[in-house]
């Protein structure tokens, strides 16, 4: 599934939510942030809506993880149309 095609608009809902802490970073050091859908699939009582999980980590600049995050959003899916061909 292509996420773009497929949600519409801002989260709905925040389902959950799961950190966990690393080494905190100090003063000087350069922070980074990477985003990653995990998993996106659609709501069994409510398909004209999806859940998303989405796993975010905050490295430092040794490439080391200092906030790991996973959240799962309730999402509005677009309508998706078939195109022909």
């Amino acid at each position: 599934m292509h996420l773009s095609r497929t949600v519409s608009g801002r989260p709905l809902a925040l389902k959950t939510v799961r950190a966990e802490f690393g080494r905190g970073p100090g003063p000087g050091d350069g922070l980074s942030l990477r985003a990653t859908v995990q998993d996106a699939r659609v709501s069994r009582p409510r398909p004209d809506r999806g859940l998303v999980t989405t796993g975010i980590e905050v490295l430092n600049q040794h490439g080391r993880t200092v906030l790991s995050i996973s959240a799962m959003n309730l999402v509005l899916r677009r309508q998706v149309i078939s195109r022909p061909g």
